[in-house]
Formats: C-alpha cells, structure tokens, sequence
C-alpha cells in the first residue's frame, strides 16, 4: 500500500506513490475555496501538524485542490474511453515519499473516504495508507472544479515488431545487469514503486484451492534485499537471451534463480510503461511439492522480508 491518497474522478486522482512527476510545478498559495460537495467518513485520530498549502490544478480532469506543502506530485495518466471499467478518465497521483524513501509492505485497517459529486463527475478522495498523517476532510475541503480541457490523446502501441525489439533490449539489460551481480541496475529497469509477484503451482496460477499467493513487493525493499544476496554469494540469476509472448499478449523472458538448495523458474514479465519499458511482475513456477504442509507459497529474500519457510 502507498503512502498518500487517492483520488478517483470517474474520472480520478490519485494521491499516492512512487514515479517523479513530468507535470508542471504548482504555484504554492493559500487558498480559500468552498468544496463542491461533500461526504466523508471517519477521520484517523493521529495528530496532524498545520502545513502551508499548495494549489494543484488538473484542466484535464477538470479540478483544482489544496495539499499541504510535504506533498509532491508525480505522473498523471489517462485512459481511452472504455478502456478501464467503471468509466475511469485519468488518475493524478501525488506522494508524501521523497524517492529515495522507502515504503512499508503493508497498511493498517484503517479507512477514510470523501465523495464529492460535481455535476455528472464523481471524484472520491482516499488515503492509500493509514493512519494518514493528514486530516482527509481538510484537504477535501479545499477541492473546487475548473473548466475541463478533452484528455490527451495517449501515444499509439507500437508495432509489433517494435515492441518486441524494445522488449528484448529490455531482457539483455536485466541479464546483463544480474550477471553483473548489480542490484541497482536491475532496480533501474523495474516499475519505480511495486513489483508484481504470483506463483504458478503446476501449471496452475495461485495457491491450490485459493487462487491467492501473489504480492505486491516494494521495489526499494526488494532492491536491498537483492543486494545483500548478492554480497552473500548465495544466489545467482539467469535470463534467457529470447523474449516470449503470453497469453495476454504480454512479453516475457524466462530465468533461473539459483540458490544452494533450489533452483526456481521465474518469468521476467516486460511492459510499456509511460513510454518506458520496464520489468512490472515476476511469475514463480513451483510444484505442489514445493508447498509443504500446511501449503504455503515458498517465497524468499528478495522477494519477502521474513526469514521463514513461507
């Protein structure tokens, strides 16, 4: 879970985590603006300290707000109508992280939700990790529309050709940066927040009889651990020198985790992202075998924290 909040206009915006942005700079003010409307649901009891504001505005999704000054924003995206369910336009993302922050695998149960509807828009504001060090229905009330612009066109797919191209300079990098038994040039080629992992059990995605085991690993945990296996000597990986595609059209390149006691296939898996491409999930193959009992997916460093058997 990301350190921020979020906020979905249905449409959204989102106030979260992890890529610098390429937007403009906001012009710091203090503002005072009414909200449209709204309802909100519990506030967290962590005390928070007065912050100047800072005005953002989106033309393109259509609202303006106020945060405090700790906030930074990062890349905004759109979607094609369509393209997302439940009506989704765009997301603006901003972040109380500095990049070099780390951030903690999970969040508490805590939960906070403004809805505010504004003409045939609906935007909903939320933490995305708890407890947030902020007032949500502070921030909330500083919201006020704006005149909306048409979404950016997003840049058309590339050619097949292309794409498999860029995905297979991709895979020479990864191998090339983990036969050089260099963490932080593998970290420079992943998703710059999560990773996605999932285990395949015999052919089968997920957990037998649950369909679960996949995990969302933070990328600056991921990279130390990665990191201190290596100093360690105790593994070593392989990527294969050809790209595949799945069965979701996706790119893909296999390799071999090597440990004293194992060796586990995982496919690399390679997307366009923001017009980079970029490793964003690893695929884990075992056998039922592996799950021991009582059955657990056998991750380990780097791809989990703790030191036990699951």
């Amino acid at each position: 879970m990301r350190t921020g909040i979020r906020v979905l206009a249905f449409l959204a915006f989102v106030l979260s985590a992890c890529t610098p942005t390429t937007n403009s700079e906001p012009t710091p003010i203090t503002p005072a603006v009414s909200p449209t409307s709204t309802a909100s649901a519990s506030a967290s009891p962590t005390p928070r300290r007065t912050d100047s504001l800072v005005t953002y505005e989106n033309p393109f999704l259509g609202y303006r707000i106020a945060l405090p000054q700790t906030y930074r924003r990062l890349t905004a995206r759109y979607f094609t109508a369509g393209s997302v369910p439940g009506g989704l336009v765009g997301t603006d993302a901003y972040t109380l992280l500095t990049e070099q922050q780390q951030r903690a695998d999970n969040a508490t149960a805590e939960t906070e939700v403004v809805v505010i509807h504004a003409g045939d828009w609906t935007y909903v504001i939320s933490p995305t990790m708890w407890p947030s060090p902020h007032r949500l229905e502070d921030i909330a009330s500083t919201f006020a529309t704006i005149a909306r612009q048409p979404v950016p066109t997003p840049s058309p797919a590339p050619a097949p050709d292309v794409a498999r191209a860029a995905a297979s300079a991709l895979a020479a990098s990864l191998g090339a940066a983990f036969t050089a038994r260099d963490a932080a040039a593998v970290a420079r080629l992943m998703e710059e927040c999560r990773i996605s992992v999932s285990p395949v059990i015999d052919g089968a995605a997920g957990l037998p009889n649950s369909g679960g085991g996949g995990l969302g690993r933070s990328v600056a945990l991921f990279t130390q651990a990665l990191r201190d296996r290596f100093a360690a000597g105790d593994l070593s990986v392989t990527v294969a020198s050809n790209v595949e595609l799945d069965a979701n059209k996706a790119y893909f390149v296999r390799s071999e985790w090597k440990e004293p006691d194992r060796t586990v296939r995982i496919d690399l898996v390679l997307r366009l992202r923001d017009g980079q491409w970029r490793w964003t999930e690893a695929r884990h193959y075992y056998s039922r075998a592996d799950l021991g009992s009582p059955p657990c997916i056998p991750y380990r460093s780097p791809w989990v924290s703790s030191g036990g058997r699951c």
